[in-house]
């Protein structure tokens, strides 16, 4: 078994806490501003705005206050190489022009990324979500087990690295988040692992 999986496996199907210390390192710390992307930078075929508020909503010790869902992707200075394509309903989100080291889903669509780096953790998933879904619940089906978990942060973690790290060239799992009595919308996240790729998906219904 791969160490990467049985790690993974050991901290349970995912986490609902804040993160551990991400094992890349944030980059670096200057506000890039529009960077070299000009006023709406694009990550693969996505437009993003840029928002600095990504730095305090997603990592270790989260305290945001966003009011809309956000699905987050966080890496280290090579991030903007790491991200193979991205695509969705304008706009995403970036904490940085350039060398950015959060990009944020609101609406519908997707990252890819490698899978060989996603099961080194060169990258970390998490979703924000608003008060309103705190009590609820966060439910995993996939292909290497099922979970389900109450919500109790407003930062949660997403088994990435798990799903990456599964020895079948095909590896599958689907986060349904729920507020409690349906308050809030419903928000799916699909990680799907293929071949050498692996690609989130997100569907906020």
């Amino acid at each position: 078994m791969k160490p990467a999986f049985f790690a993974a496996l050991l901290g349970g199907m995912f986490l609902l806490a804040t993160s551990p210390l991400l094992i890349s390192s944030q980059g670096n710390v200057e506000n890039g501003g529009t960077g070299d992307h000009g006023d709406n930078p694009v990550v693969g075929s996505l437009p993003c705005a840029i928002n600095p508020e990504l730095d305090l909503m997603f990592g270790a010790g989260s305290s945001g206050n966003s009011l809309v869902a956000v699905l987050g992707m966080l890496g280290g200075q090579d991030l903007s190489n790491q991200i193979l394509d991205a695509n969705g309903t304008p706009y995403g989100m970036l904490n940085r022009g350039g060398l950015y080291t959060t990009v944020g889903l609101v609406h519908d669509g997707f990252i890819q990324v490698a899978r060989a780096d996603a099961r080194k953790a060169f990258m970390w998933l998490q979703q924000w979500l608003p008060n309103d879904y705190l009590g609820g619940t966060a439910t995993l089906t996939s292909t290497i087990g099922n979970n389900s978990r109450s919500i109790t942060t407003n930062v949660i973690n997403l088994p990435l690295m798990m799903i990456a790290a599964s020895p079948a060239p095909v590896a599958n799992g689907v986060v349904r988040i729920q507020s409690v009595n349906n308050v809030a919308p419903v928000l799916v996240i699909n990680i799907s692992a293929v071949g050498n790729l692996v690609t989130v998906s997100y569907t906020p219904e």
